[in-house]
């Protein structure tokens, strides 16, 4: 493994590949997470919680069902209901990542994907997630995610890609890497 530069923004290795990746070579991203970027992973982070489903789906139902009155109605406070419930916690989000005092969080990273695990370094720390103990990879509008477990990823914006084809290429990567890692391993 290649000795990994103690600071951040010094000029890659030499086996360094910032547009692919292969056998024995990282595939690295540089990007600056900001604000947008950091609320954009709440809302899609929000939205596909079972449990936060659930507990809103749950009071809407309640307060639909106060009303005596025809089917249209009831749905409509439904949905305004349901609709309230996640307007209220994006604003909240909104106002806590605002408000915070995150230059830890949103700062410059370098992303590297290596053979052996996921990099992610800033001026601050520097974390190696072994592909074995990343349980998803996904795509949204604005991101792509790295899950480090059920409730905290790490956020790489799209504008850290040259194109749409090398974001595509780091997620085959990566999910490559990360199912090679969880594949069973045969006994011999």
């Amino acid at each position: 493994m290649p000795d990994t530069p103690s600071n951040p923004f010094t000029p890659p290795l030499s086996d360094v590949q910032t547009h692919g990746a292969s056998a024995g070579k990282v595939f690295r991203v540089d990007y600056r997470l900001g604000r947008r970027d950091y609320f954009l992973w709440n809302v899609f982070h929000q939205l596909t919680m079972p449990s936060l489903q659930l507990v809103a789906l749950a009071v809407a139902v309640f307060f639909a069902g106060q009303f005596t009155n025809p089917s249209a109605l009831r749905i409509f406070i439904f949905v305004l209901v349901y609709a309230f419930i996640f307007a209220a916690q994006f604003a909240f989000s909104a106002i806590v990542i605002a408000l915070g005092r995150n230059r830890t969080l949103l700062t410059d990273y370098r992303t590297e994907l290596r053979d052996e695990g996921i990099l992610f370094e800033t001026e601050w720390a520097t974390s190696l997630h072994y592909w074995r103990g990343v349980p998803r990879i996904v795509q949204r509008p604005g991101f792509v995610a790295v899950y480090v477990n059920s409730h905290a990823a790490h956020i790489i914006p799209n504008r850290a890609f040259p194109s749409s084809t090398h974001r595509d290429q780091f997620l085959a990567v990566a999910r490559a890497r990360r199912a090679e890692a969880s594949a069973p391993r045969v006994k011999s």
